[in-house]
C-alpha cells in the first residue's frame, strides 16, 4: 500500500502478475504435485487469462487512491510474450522446497543483478532497492 507521506514519486510499480506467471501460489504446487508440467502450465495460462478481470481494477483503484499511477512491469507485452517461449522448467521447479522453486527465474534475475534479497521466512524480498520510474 502507499501512503502519501511516504513517497513524492508520481507512480508506483506492482509485482502483479509474477505470481500468475511464475507458478508462485501453492495452487500452482498442489496442481503440479497433482499433474504434470502440462497440467500446471494449464493452470498458469488460466490464472494469466482471468488476471484482468480478477486484480488490475481493484489494484489501479488502490494505487490510484493516493494519486499515483501503477506500473505492471510484469504485465508487459514483451515480458509476458518472453514467459511464455521459456521452457517451464526454466521459469520454477516445483519439485525444491516451498520458498525455493517458485518463481525460480525471478530470484535468478534478483541474484544475477546484485539485488538485495532477504527472507526470514523462506520467501524472497526485496530488502533496499531505489525504484527508478520512467519520465
Amino acid at each position: 500500500m502507499i501512503h502519501k507521506k511516504l513517497t513524492h514519486a508520481p507512480r508506483a510499480g506492482s509485482g502483479e502478475g509474477a505470481d500468475e506467471q511464475l507458478a508462485g501460489y501453492a495452487r500452482h504446487r498442489k496442481r503440479f504435485g497433482n499433474g504434470s508440467w502440462r497440467s500446471l502450465q494449464n493452470e498458469l495460462e488460466i490464472e494469466l487469462s482471468r488476471l484482468w478481470q480478477r486484480n488490475l481494477g481493484r489494484d489501479d483503484r488502490q494505487v490510484s487512491r493516493y494519486g499515483r499511477e501503477a506500473r505492471f512491469p510484469f504485465l508487459d507485452e514483451e515480458v509476458i510474450r518472453t514467459i511464455a517461449h521459456t521452457a517451464l522448467p526454466l521459469i520454477c521447479d516445483l519439485t525444491l522446497p516451498e520458498g525455493h522453486g517458485e518463481k525460480r527465474i525471478l530470484r535468478y534475475v534478483g541474484v544475477c543483478l546484485s539485488v538485495c534479497l532477504s527472507g526470514r521466512d523462506g520467501r524472497a524480498k526485496i530488502a533496499r532497492t531505489k525504484l527508478r520510474t520512467a519520465p
